[in-house]
């Protein structure tokens, strides 16, 4: 179950990162990543992806 949690967080936050941004403060999205601890999951996906968050 809480692997599961976590990779709905992760969804979740790479989700708002992206496409929510004229709603949600940059300022809350990198304090709820600093939070998770998942901000360096995202930059590996960035990586992978080849675009930056």
């Amino acid at each position: 179950m809480g692997n599961f949690w976590n990779k709905f967080q992760l969804i979740f936050i790479y989700f708002c990162s992206n496409y929510c941004r004229q709603w949600v403060s940059p300022d809350y999205i990198s304090t709820l990543k600093k939070l998770t601890g998942i901000e360096e999951a995202l930059k590996n996906a960035d990586k992978i992806q080849g675009k930056r968050i």
